[in-house]
């Protein structure tokens, strides 16, 4: 877990929804794919619930890949707990969007650490980030690269900066728990 990446394909369903994606999708800078996969389906795990409001206080465009009336959540949680992780980028890994997936991956890093499913420091919570860069070609075939990144958050979001060659540290993001609907909108106002 030293936060070098692999290629890894993605799940047979993930990678059809993203084959599959309507225009308004595609405008976005990232989408939170499901990590776990059972019977075929891949599901989100429960703390996913926070990702897309955690990804938006980052500064990332983001959305669920799956609309929320198809969304299934599993609450696992195993002595071998790692916190998984996966986005798809959907328009060119650029320093921006590198910095907003650090935060991202802080914040959740932070977050399991205050709910309790890690016992901290947040530099130690082990994660396994699934990266899926999306490009559709002139001729409208569609390209998907799945890295897979694991290790420390710091080792993670360096191989993420790595991808573009950038390394400053970006500013955390604050974030507090807070009732979240089912596209990760915070019951609070911004």
């Amino acid at each position: 877990m030293n936060g070098t990446p692999t290629t890894e394909p993605l799940p047979r369903d993930v990678e059809a929804r993203l084959r599959n994606l309507d225009p308004t999708a595609l405008s976005r800078q990232v989408l939170i794919l499901p990590t776990q996969t059972r019977g075929g389906t891949t599901h989100y795990l429960a703390d996913d619930v926070v990702a897309v409001q955690v990804a938006r206080k980052g500064g990332l465009d983001a959305a669920y890949l799956v609309p929320a009336e198809d969304r299934t959540y599993l609450e696992e949680y195993s002595a071998e707990w790692v916190l998984e992780l996966a986005v798809a980028v959907m328009q060119g890994m650029t320093q921006d969007i590198a910095t907003g997936i650090g935060a991202y991956l802080w914040e959740r890093a932070k977050y399991v650490v205050g709910v309790g499913h890690h016992s901290g420091p947040v530099e130690s919570v082990p994660m396994r980030l699934g990266l899926a860069r999306y490009e559709r070609e002139a001729d409208g075939a569609v390209r998907i690269d799945n890295l897979v990144i694991e290790g420390s958050p710091e080792n993670v979001e360096a191989a993420v900066r790595a991808l573009v060659g950038h390394a400053a540290t970006p500013e955390l993001v604050e974030l507090d728990a807070h009732e979240v609907d089912q596209d990760g909108n915070s019951s609070e106002e911004d």
